[in-house]
């Protein structure tokens, strides 16, 4: 058994589609709704673990996130801005 902790490949969203009030369709906002686990020994394809049932949700959009890309976005927005910056002089800003 590997120590590297398996995580979701995926996430499965969905977007109920709701009227605003000049009566032009729009979506809501996304909610989670099940998650896709890589199948075991490098098979392909995955295994839908459902959070809500589908049968549950209305007319709407349906959004299959990659996780792994959207780690790594999150990750990136994390940094530090002033980690950016290029500067010769690391001691600049310093003094006062």
């Amino acid at each position: 058994m590997s120590d590297q902790k398996k995580l979701p490949s995926h996430t499965l969203s969905f977007a109920e589609t709701q009227v605003d009030g000049r009566g032009q369709e729009k979506l809501g906002k996304p909610v989670e709704v099940a998650t896709v686990w890589p199948r075991s020994n490098g098979k392909k394809g995955g295994m839908v673990q459902w959070h809500i049932s589908p049968q549950n949700l209305g007319d709407g959009a349906w959004f299959l996130l990659d996780k792994e890309r959207q780690q790594n976005q999150n990750k990136a927005q994390e940094k530090d801005a002033f980690d950016q910056v290029k500067t010769n002089n690391k001691e600049q800003g310093l003094s006062r």
